[in-house]
């Protein structure tokens, strides 16, 4: 689990799932709003460490009813992976993971993504590059970033009223597999795992 912020030096006791804490902004008593989402995660391997793993979730619908955010994986959804190895090897995949629910989920308004399940997801398409390449220690580099498909960006802030800064992702890689750039309110931080 990781602290809302990830901020420098919070620690974790692994990387198979990454959680934070956000907000809707402009909440009222009465109403469902649906915004059609996509995500990027990146975990990279903080120097000398060259692990990467990015992962582009290409459609997510996220609800917001009353206060209390929710999220949809659509049915056509695809998975979009990107992993280097310590070794240096490296591999991408383009996945479907249909209607799966188990990789990204909002409880009390907290974000998480499960990237156990993202590497199970995958485990028998790829080579060696992605092998223990998150079940080691190291210290982590993590950004996150809300991009919209159609409509208006999910207003969001932090647990604490923190507002997100605008960011974007930073995989080419994922891009030439398909994966549209994607540019909104994200976070970027540090986590250890001992």
């Amino acid at each position: 689990m990781l602290a809302a912020a990830f901020g420098t030096g919070s620690t974790a006791t692994s990387t198979n799932t990454i959680s934070f804490r956000m907000v809707p902004v402009g909440t009222t008593n009465s109403s469902t709003t649906t915004y059609n989402a996509k995500l990027f995660f990146r975990i990279k391997g903080v120097s000398p460490d060259t692990r990467i793993l990015d992962i582009g979730i290409a459609a997510v619908n996220i609800t917001n009813t009353n206060g209390v955010l929710n999220v949809t994986v659509p049915s056509q959804t695809r998975l979009y992976i990107y992993g280097s190895g310590s070794n240096g090897s490296t591999a991408i995949l383009s996945t479907a993971i249909g209607a799966d629910q188990s990789v990204i989920g909002i409880t009390s308004n907290t974000f998480t993504l499960n990237v156990a399940s993202v590497m199970n997801s995958i485990s028998s398409n790829v080579n060696g590059s992605f092998a223990n390449l998150m079940s080691k220690s190291g210290t982590f580099d993590v950004t996150f970033v809300l991009g919209t498909v159609t409509g208006s960006a999910v207003p969001l802030t932090l647990a604490d009223g923190t507002q997100l800064s605008t960011l974007t992702d930073s995989d080419a890689t994922l891009r030439s597999s398909g994966f549209t750039a994607i540019s909104g309110p994200g976070l970027a931080g540090r986590i250890k795992v001992p």
